[in-house]
């Protein structure tokens, strides 16, 4: 990969701890709020959470602390069921007239919900 892009390779490696990937972490926002989004963010993923079941005969969800969630977007893009010929280039597709056609939380590129990108 790196002579692909006709970068040159570090000399030194640098081992990075979970420490300092949290020290580092940033969460998006307008400076007002950019604060409270880091300390809600890191209180909410310091403890075990449950999704509660929203329709008759669904369980909860138990999501411990320190599990990785992944959401596969690529894919999620990529679905037929939701994006026909989704490998082609068409604007028209997120027009003012299609952009109702979109299923909720099948587009994600900057997130969603209370979550997503502030400045999306």
């Amino acid at each position: 990969m790196w002579k692909k892009v006709n970068w040159k390779k570090p000399k030194k490696k640098i081992k990075v701890t979970d420490e300092d990937i949290t020290a580092h972490a940033v969460v998006a926002g307008y400076d007002t709020i950019a604060a409270t989004l880091a300390l809600m963010s890191y209180k909410l993923a310091d403890r075990d959470y449950v999704i509660e079941p929203r329709l008759p005969g669904e369980k909860p969800v138990y999501v411990e602390v320190n599990t990785s969630c992944w959401i596969p977007i690529y894919a999620l893009h990529r679905d037929p069921q939701y994006y026909p010929n989704s490998d082609k280039f068409d604007p028209k597709r997120f027009s003012d007239e299609n952009k109702n056609d979109i299923k909720r939380f099948t587009y994600l590129p900057f997130g969603a919900g209370p979550s997503g990108c502030v400045g999306a």
